[in-house]
């Protein structure tokens, strides 16, 4: 096993009942992007460029002399037919090929190269492809955002290949090629279709355990599929005594299954209440009731009216110490009642009041810090800050509004703020950041404060100050982030109406 841990992999010699790691060498920073076998070759590689190989079955690792990334261009995915061919790519579309098991690469040509109209007329760089599937010396595919490409003739040519309706809802299944090796792909077809007709499965938590057996993990369920019928789905979670126990009370989590509580202790069900599991334990007891945000956090109240939080579906739990929790709970049990107010929604019926916006971006490749701070006074409003996001720096030294405009912001921000949030979908190595320090009084400030964090690939929230709204970005139109929202509320409000 290996992913974002370090330079190391995990191995196991006694299937998986005990772990072992071993050290890349040179690398001290890792985050392995793909792990790949053939026969008794072991490649893998990453945020590095590197490329490494063992030949025993991952006890130790050579770093390839020859790999042809670097930090700039690295290696996203491996796929190899034999222990001697094999083909790379890179995240800016490169795509190599090794006859020498790696030793050395020859460069080959990406769809975009081979047929711009595939790519809108953007040159390969731009392009955003994460996979490769090499089934045959003649047929592969890539994969990403860019889209899906197939070719059958080595690479000569691409042929795009659409994406179908609820098609990631198809059963993986296994297909075994003539050499022995067992690929995942999608849907059930006929065992004689020809090869050129396998669609490969692009789902990186999806693998081969058997002859006709795929695992797959999605989130912290794992789902068996036998013959691409799903025979199991249950939680990465412990398994019960199998005494049977009255529990004290049960609450739906849609879409995560049922969740119980019998003291401390927490567990779930994904069957309707057939099968349960133990997940974690509350720090305190008894419970009153469970509730599930729309974003997959789960909060448990104490009959002492106690509130604790956890992000993991109920493994692990802290004490409830944001603003917006009691909040956020209320909304969650399905029983808020009319008029309920968020602790931000001061800030749009006080007469005078200040909040100050923190809204960081920080990746791989380093990351920009901005400010907002808008005062509310009884007559007009004032707003500086700065943005170090966008093709350029803005910076507003001091800028006079008007009452009203000062409320137009404040509501922005408070909406973007208590929205509800929803999972994005997407992964990301950028994240954004943002912290709203508020008060509601400016002769007698009681400062308040909130954090949020999401990963950079939601859709931002286009806000004209005005009450408009529309969504842009690549994550699903339903994923929402409070921490995009407030970003990009924070960064139109310092452009001003003018830009």
């Amino acid at each position: 096993m290996a992913g974002y841990m370090g330079a190391e992999v995990l191995r196991t010699t006694d299937a998986g009942r005990t772990w072992g790691s071993v050290k890349l060498p040179f690398d001290d920073k890792l985050w392995v992007y793909d792990l790949e076998r053939a026969e008794g070759r072991t490649w893998l590689c990453g945020s590095s460029g590197n490329i490494y190989r063992s030949d025993d079955s991952g006890a130790s690792w050579e770093q390839l002399k020859g790999a042809p990334f670097d930090q700039d261009d690295r290696c996203m995915d491996l796929s190899f037919l034999s222990p001697l061919r094999g083909w790379a790519l890179g995240m800016k579309g490169s795509l190599w090929a090794t006859e020498d098991g790696g030793a050395s690469w020859r460069r080959m040509e990406s769809p975009g190269q081979t047929d711009p109209m595939l790519s809108g007329g953007q040159t390969p760089p731009s392009w955003d492809l994460r996979h490769v599937a090499l089934l045959t010396p003649q047929v592969a595919w890539v994969e990403g955002r860019a889209g899906r490409f197939q070719t059958t003739d080595g690479g000569k040519t691409w042929h795009t290949r659409p994406f179908v309706p609820r098609e990631d809802e198809a059963p993986p299944s296994v297909r075994k090629q003539e050499n022995g090796r067992r690929l995942v792909t999608v849907g059930v077809m006929d065992t004689g279709a020809p090869v050129n007709t396998w669609m490969p499965s692009f789902d990186e938590h999806a693998e081969v355990m058997g002859d006709d057996t795929v695992v797959l993990i999605r989130g912290d369920f794992m789902s068996t599929y036998v013959a691409g019928r799903l025979e199991r789905s249950s939680p990465l979670t412990i398994a019960g005594s199998g005494v049977l126990t009255p529990l004290d009370g049960v609450s739906s989590g849609r879409p995560y299954g049922w969740f119980g509580w019998k003291g401390d202790q927490i567990v779930r069900s994904q069957d309707q209440g057939r099968n349960w599991f133990s997940v974690g334990r509350v720090p305190e007891a008894p419970l009153r009731t469970l509730a599930l945000a729309k974003d997959g956090r789960l909060f448990a109240q104490t009959q002492a009216e106690s509130l604790f939080l956890s992000s993991d579906l109920g493994r692990t739990w802290e004490r409830s110490c944001a603003w917006l929790d009691d909040y956020d709970f209320v909304v969650a049990t399905g029983v808020s009642p009319d008029g309920l107010e968020s602790p931000l929604h001061c800030l749009l019926t006080a007469p005078e009041s200040v909040v100050k916006v923190r809204f960081d971006i920080a990746g791989c490749f380093g990351g920009t810090t901005s400010q907002l701070e808008l005062e509310l006074s009884q007559g007009d409003a004032t707003l500086l800050g700065r943005s170090g996001g966008g093709e350029t720096p803005l910076e507003v030294r001091s800028r006079k509004l008007s009452r009203d405009e000062g409320q137009r912001i404040l509501r922005t921000l408070v909406d973007a703020a208590t929205r509800k949030e929803a999972p994005l979908d997407c992964r990301s190595t950028t994240r954004y950041r943002t912290i709203i320090e508020w008060s509601c009084s400016l002769k007698e400030p009681e400062e308040r404060d909130v954090e949020f964090e999401a990963a950079g690939c939601g859709p931002l929230i286009r806000v004209d100050l005005v009450g408009a709204a529309t969504s842009s970005g690549t994550a699903s139109a339903e994923g929402y982030a409070r921490s995009l929202g407030v970003y990009e509320a924070a960064a139109r409000a310092l452009e001003g109406p003018s830009r």
